[in-house]
């Protein structure tokens, strides 16, 4: 998706920016789908499927970090 955005579109095109974060999220690449998704946000601002996109992938980036297991002091 990086190559066909770069070579045909210029990085303009919001819905190939939507096809990459979607494979982000899907390998939970979460800080990468959050900042592509912001990026097509930026290029289309009255887009809200993208900005609840966007939302749903800071909420798992967000719930993953919480779950990260705890150090002991021992470690």
């Amino acid at each position: 998706y990086r190559n066909c955005l770069r070579k045909f579109h210029y990085g303009t095109d919001t819905q190939v920016l939507l096809y990459l974060a979607r494979t982000h999220y899907e390998a939970e690449q979460w800080q990468d789908c959050k900042k592509t998704l912001l990026r097509a946000i930026h290029l289309a601002p009255s887009n809200y499927t993208l900005r609840f996109d966007a939302g749903v992938a800071m909420q798992k980036f967000s719930s993953s970090t919480l779950q990260k297991p705890k150090r002991s002091a021992d470690e």
